[in-house]
C-alpha cells in the first residue's frame, strides 16, 4: 500500500512537472515525457503497485495538464504496460540489465504508438 502512494504521488508530480516545460516548437506531444519515465519505472517494479484503474486515471491527468486528445495518454500507458508484461513473461529473468531492456522496451513502444497516433491525428 505504501508503494502505491509513493507511486501515485511520484507520477502526479512528474505530470505537473511535465507540464510546466514550455516544448521547443515542432515536438508538441512529445517533449514533456516525464510522465512515461515514472509509469515505466513504476511498471518495471518487481510488484507493480499501479492497477488499470489508476493507470488509467494517470493518463486522464496527464491529458487534462499537457492538453491531448482525451483518453490517448490512458490507452498509451496500457499498451505500455501490457507490452512491458509481455516480455517480463518472455525473459522470465530478473536483474539490472534485463530492467534496463524492459524501460528501453517500454519507451519504444509508447513513442512508436505516440507517432503512429500522431500521423492518424492529423492526417483528418
Amino acid at each position: 500500500m505504501q508503494n502505491r502512494k509513493l507511486a501515485i504521488i511520484s507520477i502526479i508530480l512528474l505530470i505537473i512537472i511535465g507540464s510546466v516545460f514550455i516544448p521547443p516548437s515542432g515536438y508538441s506531444f512529445l517533449s514533456p515525457s516525464f510522465s512515461i519515465a515514472g509509469i515505466v519505472y513504476w511498471i518495471i517494479k518487481k510488484e507493480c503497485p499501479l492497477n488499470n484503474y489508476l493507470i488509467f486515471f494517470l493518463g486522464l491527468l496527464n491529458d487534462f495538464f499537457i492538453g491531448t486528445p482525451i483518453g490517448s495518454s490512458s490507452l498509451f500507458y496500457f499498451i505500455v504496460k501490457e507490452s512491458i508484461f509481455i516480455l517480463e513473461i518472455r525473459l522470465k529473468k530478473r536483474g539490472i540489465i534485463f530492467d534496463l531492456v524492459k524501460y528501453i522496451f517500454g519507451l519504444t513502444v509508447y513513442f512508436s504508438f505516440v507517432y503512429i497516433f500522431i500521423i492518424i491525428y492529423f492526417a483528418n
